[in-house]
Parts: C-alpha cells; sequence; structure tokens
C-alpha cells in the first residue's frame, strides 16, 4: 500500500482565492448589468453565481473563525 502525501491547507489563502473570484464575479455581473444586455435568466444566472460565492466566501471566514477559537481553547 502506497502512502499518498499530505499537505498543509492554508485557510487565509484559500479565503484570499475565493473572495478575489467573487469579487471578479461581482464586477462582471456589474458591468453586464449596466449594459442592459441581460436577458432576465442570465441575469438570475450570474446573480445566483455571485450569492453563491458570496456564501461560500461568508462560510470560509466562519471556519476559520471556530478554528481559531478552537485553538486557543487548546492552547490554554
Amino acid at each position: 500500500m502506497v502512502d499518498l502525501p499530505t499537505f498543509e491547507v492554508n485557510m487565509a489563502m484559500d479565503l484570499e482565492y475565493l473572495t478575489a473570484k467573487r469579487d471578479d464575479a461581482l464586477e462582471h455581473f456589474n458591468e453586464k448589468l449596466k449594459s442592459h444586455l441581460l436577458t432576465d435568466e442570465e441575469l438570475h444566472k450570474r446573480l445566483d453565481t455571485v450569492l453563491r460565492m458570496n456564501n461560500q466566501v461568508k462560510m470560509m471566514q466562519d471556519i476559520i473563525v471556530v478554528k481559531n477559537v478552537i485553538q486557543g481553547k487548546k492552547s490554554n
């Protein structure tokens, strides 16, 4: 049986990546919205994407807070 390599999860870097992707999606959404070229279906699809990404960013922030609290309790 072969052991798989382990890796460290860098949540701060993951959060930074998700935030940048969300901000890009929001910027594209705003540009399309201002252009008045979106159909209602496309508008809803892009808005759903931005809201889903925003939810992912919020969840990652919550995970980091919980992780920090748990590590703080372990060190005491």
